[in-house]
């Protein structure tokens, strides 16, 4: 399938996600980095997705996912059936906090599952399990994330200049991490109005210009 944008190491896709990575060839990807929708009517759409993202990750290549709490049981389930390795589970501190009605909790962080393929090849680094940010806008998607957090993946998850995959890229926070730390990305989005929204993000931040102040994209680990 042939990318329906590619420019200065983006390769982006409109289309059905479980489609695109079926056309990619097997350990293609350095890292999986995603943020696939929550609610109960996508969970058939991701976990379609799961086992496509398992194949085309290199082996010692690494995935992370985030997810909502009421998802997590599932997309563990869903992804250790792949065969990667459940590595760890950490947490991207939220800067608001939601009360999830029926579970009586408040919640105030967001599970990160980490997996990899086969033997972990990066072990020079050990990551925090805790991670705080800086306040998402919300302006591109409204279920937007701090770019920090996918800058902050990208350089534990992978080596500059290789490559990262997110078939579910909204409006596009995960490029962004990937450009900002010399990382190749390929994104897929099936909505035309965020597929916009991350073409137009992408191109402003590709190569030495960036649409983003580097004061907003400094991580906290509280």
């Amino acid at each position: 399938m042939a990318p329906t944008d590619e420019f200065g190491g983006v390769r982006l896709y409109r289309g059905d996600a479980s489609q695109v990575l079926a056309a990619m060839s097997d350990e293609s990807v350095d890292l999986v980095l995603t943020d696939p929708p929550y609610p109960m009517e996508f969970w058939p759409a991701v976990r379609s997705v799961v086992p496509h993202m398992a194949r085309v990750l290199r082996n010692g290549g690494e995935l992370v996912m985030l997810t909502g709490q009421h998802m997590m049981p599932h997309a563990l389930d869903w992804l250790r059936e792949t065969g990667l390795r459940y590595w760890w589970t950490c947490a991207m501190k939220h800067h608001t906090k939601a009360r999830m009605l029926g579970k009586y909790v408040t919640i105030c962080w967001k599970p990160a599952l980490w997996f990899v393929k086969g033997t972990k090849r990066r072990l020079d680094d050990m990551p925090m399990d805790m991670l705080g940010g800086n306040r998402p806008d919300k302006k591109a998607h409204e279920w937007e994330q701090g770019v920090e957090w996918f800058r902050h993946w990208c350089d534990r998850g992978c080596n500059s200049g290789e490559t990262v995959l997110d078939p579910f890229m909204g409006s596009g926070t995960t490029g962004v991490g990937c450009l900002l730390t010399g990382r190749k990305f390929i994104g897929c989005e099936l909505d035309p109005t965020h597929y916009a929204t991350a073409l137009k993000r992408l191109r402003h931040a590709d190569g030495a210009g960036s649409l983003f102040d580097p004061k907003q994209l400094t991580l906290t680990d509280g």
